[in-house]
């Protein structure tokens, strides 16, 4: 843990110091997702745009290694483009508006990445549950008032969103062929419940 490290890249960060953290984040990410995607779909076709246009890539590194990340970009719900973004095709539209019940600019997570080697049980550590909590974290500390969540339920990722601060919008709704929750992170909801984040993720966001 004393050589893990958290980077919140950019698009910017393809040109800067911090390219070698972005191309390893990038590699990172298209290998575990190309091989999702062919056990979801049957396809290996995986395109670069839903990384690329990205905000801001929330990634914890082990040393030089890459452990894992989750993708954010921010959507302003008065703007009619922002209801056809490609994220919320599995949500209805009433579970949208519930999502926006505390204001319209909403802070979409996407992509929960877990390199293989750290994958389970890490060294006592669940990395998914980190990377969920630094993305608490991400929220507080922005000018959105939520974060939505698409959770694949067969991997767990809706009882880790529930654990780190999510409330259910729609579950089981049927998305690659899979189960998901389509959750909300509310920001009032998980300051005025006091959650806390772990002491590992802590450490990281500072």
């Amino acid at each position: 843990m004393n050589t893990w490290q958290l980077y919140l890249l950019s698009q910017e960060d393809q040109n800067s110091a911090l390219s070698y953290h972005y191309d390893e984040a990038y590699k990172c990410w298209h290998s575990v997702w190309n091989e999702a995607l062919q056990e979801l779909d049957g396809k290996n076709n995986l395109h670069s745009d839903d990384f690329l246009r990205q905000e801001c890539i929330s990634t914890i590194f082990d040393s030089t290694e890459c452990v894992g990340m989750a993708l954010f970009h921010k959507l302003n719900f008065e703007r009619e483009a922002s209801w056809k973004d490609s994220y919320f095709q599995a949500w209805p539209i009433a579970s949208l508006q519930n999502l926006c019940q505390d204001g319209s600019t909403v802070l979409v997570a996407s992509y929960v990445t877990v390199a293989k080697k750290y994958r389970g049980v890490f060294e006592g550590l669940s990395v998914k549950n980190i990377i969920s909590e630094l993305g608490v974290q991400l929220l507080l500390s922005s000018d959105c008032s939520v974060m939505s969540g698409t959770m694949r339920n067969n991997r767990g990722m809706n009882k880790v969103a529930y654990t780190t601060g999510a409330t259910l919008i729609q579950e089981n709704v049927s998305f690659h062929g899979v189960n998901v929750d389509l959750v909300g992170y509310y920001k009032k909801n998980i300051l005025s419940n006091g959650l806390q984040a772990s002491f590992t993720a802590k450490s990281l966001w500072r």
